[in-house]
């Protein structure tokens, strides 16, 4: 179970035995700043263990709920599997929290009433830890986790409210699909329908591998568009005016010059930057420079000033630990050669095509070959 947490920018969650309807994992949409989860559906085990549990470890009750399904008590702690939200800010505590009391439980197997009941361990430890460590807690309706092994609606269910998450808890098949005992459809349909329409969007419904390459025309939207035109205008600098660029001048052709530092020779920011400033200037001239590079003690790294005079400037002279740079580090020489192709006037090309034939001479730009 300490595998299965789904980190997003605002917190944490757990997934086992669930199928999520949201297109990413989201936090619960009122207070972000304690952990949510879904009461039990049924008292499994039995509230008077969970007490007998609680005491042997020394952690008092939290308080009695009723059970979702309504066929009993349970600790208010006692979430269900299959969604946890936990923030950020209490991850570390939880995970710590949450190891601990599974351990206590797997070490003392006498506290269970049965053996089945058990495989309830990670929800029981879970509550142990977060009753222990006192962290502040919310209840999820049952639209967070609808569970599908009965035939009863949950309690807490809120028919108002699409259905974000399926517990089907081994309600599965032959061939893995899930085989529900809630039977009542029109209660997940418009949830099932959504997450349907986004995997067509996808082609997921062909293909179970997302293709990167069509990310950005898929999940594109107009107001998302608009926002990048605007970053892209706004975090265009000039730094010099040497040339007299300012004001500009419509007459005059807009030439634009940029360069992305980055970790990453094919950095996805720097390329969404470059297809926004095209479309605002006649002509670009686009160089990624990387910011690491492995040098031996004693060498000094180089910079893009050298990089650039040494593919522009004929009288620029030989830098030996350019020169190395260049050799060792394959990034760093696939960014020079763009630049070369980029500022030459012409190059010669690496491969020319030759044959046993009546030709006996190729051509390419700038150059001719004869055989």
């Amino acid at each position: 179970m300490w595998g299965r947490w789904l980190i997003s920018d605002r917190g944490r969650t757990e997934a086992g035995h669930g199928l999520s309807l949201s297109a990413s994992p989201t936090a619960p949409p009122n207070e972000r700043d304690c952990v949510w989860g879904k009461i039990v559906d049924g008292d499994n085990p039995p509230l008077h263990v969970l007490e007998r549990i609680f005491a042997q470890a020394g952690v008092d009750v939290p308080g009695i709920v009723p059970c979702d399904w309504g066929t009993g008590d349970t600790v208010a702690t006692n979430f269900n599997g299959g969604f946890l939200y936990v923030p950020r800010g209490f991850a570390q505590r939880m995970q710590t929290a949450w190891r601990k009391w599974a351990e206590f439980l797997y070490g003392r197997p006498e506290l269970f009433e049965r053996p089945g009941h058990r495989v309830h361990t990670d929800q029981i430890s879970f509550a142990l830890a977060l009753s222990a460590e006192k962290i502040p807690y919310r209840h999820l309706s049952a639209n967070w986790n609808f569970p599908l092994h009965r035939p009863d609606m949950p309690r807490s269910f809120k028919p108002e409210a699409v259905v974000s998450g399926l517990h089907y808890h081994r309600c599965l098949d032959t061939f893995g699909l899930i085989d529900p005992v809630f039977r009542d459809g029109s209660v997940i349909d418009e949830s099932v329908r959504r997450i349907l329409a986004a995997k067509a969007r996808l082609n997921l419904h062909r293909s179970t591998r997302v293709e990167p390459s069509r990310l950005e025309a898929v999940l594109a939207s107009p107001e998302f568009e608009q926002q990048a035109r605007e970053m892209a205008d706004h975090g265009v600098t000039l730094l010099r005016d040497r040339a007299g660029l300012l004001p500009l001048d419509s007459a005059r052709p807009q030439r634009g010059f940029l360069l992305i530092l980055s970790a990453d020779a094919h950095a996805f920011p720097g390329n969404v930057l470059e297809k926004e400033i095209k479309p605002r200037v006649d002509s670009l001239l686009t160089v990624r420079a990387l910011t690491e590079n492995s040098f031996d003690e004693g060498e000094r790294p180089v910079g893009m000033s050298q990089l650039y005079a040494y593919a522009t400037d004929p009288d620029a002279a030989p830098d030996l630990d350019l020169e190395k740079a260049i050799s060792r580090d394959e990034r760093l020489r696939a960014d020079f050669q763009l630049l070369l192709g980029r500022t030459a006037l012409s190059r010669f090309p690496k491969v020319a095509a030759a044959g046993t034939g009546s030709i006996d001479e190729r051509e390419a730009d700038g150059c001719k070959i004869r055989f």
